[in-house]
């Protein structure tokens, strides 16, 4: 007879289990893996979804799947820490990204944004970059100064006379 659901944090398959927190050594039945959460009752755990990951095991509710961090992306379902890729050069990553090159992050003018990028880096003096979606500056040019000020068109002047 049934004595109650499974507990938080851990999976009872689809034929039950003997206690509510079984230890794993029967296939099916164990505590929650990483990348995965499982509420009370659980007989598969849930994914955590894209845009999060979790590295621990037990996980009992969505809230224990957290944001993938600034600088990266997690594109699937019940990804862990170890699963995480890096942000792609010529864009920046805010914490939650679901992909490497997020249109509305793309890096700017007068900008660079290398690979894991959290937000874009202002090129430094004797630098520029007219293009945009850069991951890296341009080394200023013989006859040119470059100020290292992002507001201005081209990032680069020539020299006066």
């Amino acid at each position: 007879q049934a004595s109650g659901p499974c507990d938080a944090g851990y999976f009872c398959g689809s034929t039950g289990s003997a206690t509510a927190r079984p230890d794993g050594s029967v296939a099916g039945f164990g505590p929650c893996p990483s990348g995965r959460y499982c509420p009370a009752g659980t007989v598969v755990p849930v994914a955590c979804p894209r845009g999060t990951y979790s590295s621990t095991v037990g996980n009992r509710n969505l809230s224990d799947c957290v944001a993938c961090p600034a600088g990266f992306y997690c594109p699937d379902e019940g990804m862990t820490n170890g699963s995480i890729f890096r942000c792609s050069g010529g864009y920046y990553c805010p914490a939650g990204m679901t992909a490497d090159s997020p249109a509305a992050f793309g890096c700017p003018k007068g900008f660079a944004c290398p690979v894991g990028s959290k937000a874009p880096v202002q090129c430094a003096s004797g630098f520029y970059d007219e293009s945009g979606l850069s991951a890296s500056c341009t080394e200023c040019p013989s006859g040119y100064f470059c100020p290292g000020r992002a507001n201005e068109s081209s990032g680069r002047a020539v020299c006066p006379q």
